[in-house]
């Protein structure tokens, strides 16, 4: 049988065979380990591509996660707490103090405040003998001798409670030392009184005693200047005692009252 040849007298190719010269694509040229390592190395940013694109939460599984699509709402950003570098402040949670313009009442303050208290009535009750015998000495009445000792108790009395008043713990009491000078000052104040009376009561009690002329006498004259002075020093104390007093649950007081 006679072979067949094409116009160009070559013989014509196998079957299957490329012809010569066929340019052959760059991943044929690739030896079979080699392409499949490439693969692996293209797939890989593909699989990541497609897990950022695709989060799981949007699938809407059964773990019961709350994600965009079923009511998540992820908490603002607090800018407040942001140092400028990424970082962030730290949040202060410590709890403000009261206001510092009305404390409350301590026990240390309910005892100084009583304290100071009980000064104002044992002055209280040396005014009230002080009343009786200036009343009685002005009348020349018959115990001019005890209207001299009741003075002199009197001012002997308030002496030393104006020297316990400055002495007097107040610390724990807003504007409680300021109040405890005021007192001590009025009551000083008094004591220098009394001492006035009880040597006009004296005097009195030596010679003759006109009720007319008992309220000219030098002494007694030199009691009434002291006591308006100590009656401005009281009323100077109890602008600062009573509002104490109030806040303590004591007795708020008036200047003709000790």
């Amino acid at each position: 049988m006679t072979s067949t040849q094409d116009p160009a007298g070559g013989g014509l190719p196998a079957p299957g065979a490329q012809p010569t010269g066929y340019n052959r694509g760059v991943f044929s040229r690739i030896d079979h380990g080699a392409r499949l390592s490439l693969y692996r190395v293209l797939l890989i940013p593909l699989v990541l591509a497609l897990t950022l694109a695709f989060h799981p939460w949007t699938w809407g599984g059964s773990s019961g996660s709350a994600g965009p699509g079923d009511g998540y709402n992820p908490a603002p950003y607090d800018t407040s707490t942001d140092d400028g570098s990424g970082g962030f402040l730290p949040t202060d949670t410590a709890t403000t103090d009261p206001d510092p313009g009305t404390p409350s009442p301590t026990d240390d303050g309910q005892t100084e405040a009583a304290a100071l208290d009980a000064l104002i009535t044992q002055s209280a009750d040396s005014r009230a003998k002080v009343s009786a015998a200036v009343n009685d000495a002005e009348q020349c009445g018959a115990g001019l001798s005890d209207d001299a000792a009741a003075f002199q108790d009197a001012a002997d009395s308030r002496s030393s409670l104006a020297q316990q008043a400055g002495n007097a713990s107040m610390d724990a009491v807003l504007g409680g030392p300021d109040a405890a000078l005021l007192l001590s000052t009025a009551l000083s104040r008094s004591a220098d009184a009394d001492a006035d009376y009880a040597r006009w009561a004296q005097a009195l009690a030596g010679g003759d005693c006109a009720p007319s002329t008992t309220q000219s006498q030098r002494d007694f004259l030199a009691g009434g200047k002291d006591s308006t002075k100590a009656q401005q020093a009281k009323s100077d104390f109890v602008d600062a005692w009573n509002p104490i007093a109030a806040q303590y649950g004591l007795a708020t007081r008036s200047p003709d009252e000790f």
